[in-house]
């Protein structure tokens, strides 16, 4: 049986090197504002806020939304959530609209026989039945089942560890301890930052991506920035462990929990499960939850790691039982010194369980809150937590051989026509008003490997990013809503950061 789990670009460039080691010349990007190793020189951050080159208006997409939601109406089919957004196949929405507002008597015979040539066409075209985010073309070997392979070198500076195994779908939560809205204050979620020595020259550049935050009049109360510098192991941060609602870089997660199955229980096996259960290919489905971040995808992958699908809503000796598998992704990552967390509820909509207006039935009861009923429980994740596993991930301690599979996952091509990607046809954009269109504003050359979400109320991302030279992990969570209608201030986080990290 081939192997879709392990995929490779060759164009893409080894993701790891040594900080004592030599590089070769064409593996350096440079840039004129690029600063000397061990500058402290820093930049006035309002220059980034301004429009660059790769996002003035000529090059703009002209399709480009002027808001990343617009309002629901009768001109529009796009369905806003609380976590996400996906397109529903037209004729479904129009049924779903009409019944809702009783307008049978205003559809005309030519709208209806359009209606269903359009709805034919969707058939025999690829479906998107996606929510919150869709890729950018990676490379050439993107669509293909069965990518050849890449196997990431691993730096002579970093030891690589074991992998923890993969727990029992039976365990639950340490002390039955929920996450809740009341608990997750000034949480200490992890150690995984005090393993790493803090970065005084880091702390300014952070600094200064606060001094950009407050130019554009945007809150830094909700907001989260972690900086971790690959080449010497050092970081600096702010509000690294607050938890944050996540949207959709909770499938990161998911992700790393599959692989360590796969690990453990090989990929025929895995894969041949899934199969049977889904009548559906894992490894597209996996493509699917991060190339397109696709809430149904996710959705099999939760059902297929815990054994505690969606449905009616559950008595409640039956709903404890069911938690306590949905808990399995939280006891996964806590039993790994992640410390606190919540995965363990599904994104929304999911248009095959016709969930297109959030959670119902027993993923509405998982979100029930005893001590303030009205804030449910969603997911919780902090920066400080994506990055520890982002970092992980690219160190090869989570999969052991299949690793290189989430690696190509992750990899975002700027040197694509990524603005011709547009939100108004249900295609999310990881690149654009995302870190990866301040960088292409820098270089398209430089590699991104990132998980990003965004939701009416919230914009994040964390990313692996690497020129040849310099190469570090940034991560943001902002959760704001003048975060997530901002499409410029990723983009000039991302710039600015870049142009300031030592070499």
């Amino acid at each position: 049986m081939s192997d879709p789990y392990n995929a490779q670009d060759p164009k893409i460039p080894k993701p790891y090197k040594s900080s004592s080691s030599d590089m070769q010349n064409d593996d350096v990007i440079q840039h004129p504002k690029a600063h000397q190793k061990g500058s402290t020189q820093f930049q006035n951050p309002g220059t980034y806020l301004q429009n660059s080159p790769q996002t003035s208006k000529q090059n703009q997409s002209p399709s480009r939304p002027s808001k990343p939601l617009p309002e629901i109406n009768e001109h529009s089919y796009k369905e806003i959530f609380e976590d996400s957004y996906c397109f529903v196949p037209l004729m479904e929405k129009l049924v779903n609209f009409f019944k809702n507002k009783h307008r049978f008597l205003i559809i005309t015979i030519p709208t209806v026989m359009g209606g269903v040539a359009w709805a034919g066409i969707q058939v025999l075209s690829p479906s998107i039945e996606q929510v919150e985010e869709s890729p950018v073309t990676v490379s050439e070997h993107a669509s293909s089942p069965n990518p050849p392979n890449l196997i990431p070198p691993t730096p002579p500076t970093m030891e690589i560890t074991q992998p923890s195994p993969l727990p029992s779908v039976e365990s639950s939560t340490p002390n039955g301890m929920v996450l809740t809205p009341e608990n997750t204050a000034n949480i200490n979620t992890s150690d995984f930052l005090i393993r790493h020595q803090q970065d005084p020259n880091l702390q300014r550049i952070i600094n200064e991506v606060l001094n950009l935050v407050a130019q554009k009049n945007l809150s830094t109360q909700h907001l989260s920035v972690t900086l971790l510098d690959l080449n010497t192991e050092k970081y600096a941060g702010y509000q690294s462990s607050q938890l944050h609602f996540p949207a959709s870089v909770v499938k990161l997660f998911w992700m790393a929990v599959i692989f360590s199955k796969i690990e453990q229980e090989g990929v025929d096996q895995v894969s041949r499960s899934y199969q049977e259960q889904f009548s559906i290919d894992l490894g597209k489905d996996l493509d699917k939850l991060i190339k397109e971040s696709d809430n149904e995808a996710g959705s099999r992958i939760v059902d297929f790691l815990t054994g505690a699908s969606s449905g009616e809503s559950l008595p409640r000796k039956d709903l404890e039982e069911w938690i306590k598998k949905r808990y399995f992704l939280n006891d996964f990552f806590i039993e790994q010194g992640y410390g606190p967390i919540n995965i363990s509820q599904k994104t929304f909509p999911i248009p095959y369980l016709k969930y297109l207006d959030g959670p119902e039935g027993r993923d509405t009861q998982i979100r029930q809150n005893d001590t303030n009923p009205s804030v449910p429980i969603r997911n919780q994740i902090t920066a400080e937590q994506a990055t520890r596993l982002l970092y992980e991930i690219m160190k090869g301690n989570v999969g052991g051989a299949n690793n290189s599979g989430m690696i190509y996952r992750l990899h975002r091509d700027l040197t694509t026509d990524w603005r011709k990607i547009d939100p108004n046809l249900g295609h999310f954009n990881p690149v654009q008003a995302f870190f990866g269109e301040g960088l292409a504003a820098i270089n398209p050359n430089i590699q991104i490997y990132s998980k990003a979400g965004w939701t009416s109320q919230t914009r994040q991302e964390v990313a692996y990013i690497n020129d040849g030279r310099k190469q570090y992990i940034l991560t943001v969570f902002a959760e704001d809503k003048s975060f997530s209608e901002d499409e410029q201030i990723f983009p000039a986080i991302a710039r600015y950061v870049h142009e300031q990290m030592p070499q």
